[in-house]
């Protein structure tokens, strides 16, 4: 109903919901398809994933995510907005009534309106104006959390300044970017972002295996346009400082464009912080296939096992080079080399292959969630 009613406001053309205050991504082509009745030939096969909603949800959040306050205030003024379009709506159909009659009831809800603007939607209180235009203002100066964090695993190979469970001298070396770098993803950030991503929450939680393979690839494609954006924005920085003879700028933004990798390494997202737990005792066969949020105590682990991410592949004759990143488990090794088109004629090279730390974790629940004469229940993670 509401796409509907935006429709309406766009000077009566179609169904274009091109007037959507939801869509605040910088590239409005995203959202054209959430504006047309979602094709049952796009959805995922078994599950009600539409795959254009789901990209373009992700797609908002990571450009635009700056924190769970902003976007609770833009969702609140939003909200005033939509009332607001819906009382001219009412006013002009009262207006167009035969003799006005209804006019008197359509004022006294027009008030109801006015009173519920000012106090703001969903418990939110609505700031003045001026407020807003300070923290439009305010916000537009800060950088989204997660394009930083893309940025950091291009210059740094990680997300963070900790390391990442791929540690490594090669990955310390700044050589471990070509292989797989990790970024942490607060599935409460998602929720509370705007009614698309809430959307999307719920299928990360009802359909991990679909959702999260998906992210990744959208992560690769914005970590690959983020690349070419900061390499052109560091080019026109060096002009400049050309043409002005500033030579430490001109160093400063060579050593940026230097740090810039070819190859780009395979962003694999891991979220975290669900809003619902989950208690091992009542798991059962409808938790399978899920993603779940458990608490517990780590009562025993195993040694650290290697887990293989990246394998290097040699033609043993040429020696052509090839690198396969294991997807799911699954390694794709070449089948015919590309320079001397020998076919089976690669051979695995394991000590230029890059692996990441895995340890067998058992997990107890804690005392108190443990009834009275039992035995405390416990699973085993990786």
């Amino acid at each position: 109903r509401r796409r509907g009613e935006e429709a309406d406001d766009d000077d009566g053309e179609g169904g274009n919901d091109g007037s959507n205050d939801n869509d605040i991504n910088n590239n409005p082509e995203d959202f054209n398809d959430e504006a047309e009745e979602e094709d049952p030939a796009t959805l995922i096969r078994g599950t009600d994933v539409h795959v254009q909603t789901a990209a373009a949800a992700f797609r908002n959040f990571i450009r635009n995510f700056v924190s769970v306050e902003e976007s609770e205030r833009r969702i609140a003024k939003e909200e005033a907005g939509r009332r607001r379009r819906n009382k001219r709506r009412r006013r002009a159909a009262a207006a167009a009534g035969a003799g006005g009659g209804g006019g008197d009831d359509d004022d006294d809800n027009d008030g109801d309106d006015d009173m519920d603007e000012s106090r703001g939607g969903n418990s939110w209180d609505l700031p003045s104006d001026s407020d807003d235009e300070n923290e439009d203002e305010a916000a537009s100066n800060k950088a989204p959390v997660y394009l930083q964090k893309l940025e950091q695993i291009l210059l740094r190979g990680r997300s963070d300044a900790s390391a990442d469970s791929l540690t490594s001298s090669a990955a310390d070396a700044g050589t471990g970017r070509v292989g797989v770098a990790s970024l942490d993803l607060d599935a409460l950030h998602l929720h509370y972002h705007s009614a698309e991503c809430q959307r999307l929450y719920g299928w990360l939680v009802d359909y991990p295996s679909e959702i999260v393979p998906l992210m990744d690839i959208l992560l690769g494609r914005e970590l690959e346009a983020l690349r070419d954006t900061m390499r052109l924005n560091q080019e026109e920085v060096m002009a400049d400082a050309e043409a002005n003879g500033d030579e430490d700028a001109m160093e400063e933004a060579a050593g940026v464009i230097e740090l810039l990798p070819e190859t780009l390494p395979r962003v694999q997202i891991r979220p975290f912080h669900l809003r619902n737990l989950s208690h091992m005792r009542s798991l059962d066969p409808s938790s399978i296939d899920s993603l779940l949020s458990l608490r517990g105590m780590v009562v025993r682990t195993s040694p650290v096992i290697p887990d293989l991410k990246v394998a290097f592949f040699q033609c043993s004759i040429c020696g052509h080079a090839d690198q396969v990143t294991i997807d799911r488990g699954r390694i794709a090794e070449p089948v015919q080399c590309p320079s001397c088109h020998v076919r089976h004629g690669y051979s695995l090279v394991h000590n230029r292959c890059y692996f990441s730390d895995k340890q067998m974790v058992r997990v107890q629940e804690t005392p108190d969630e443990v009834p009275a004469g039992e035995t405390p229940a416990s699973i085993v993670v990786f």
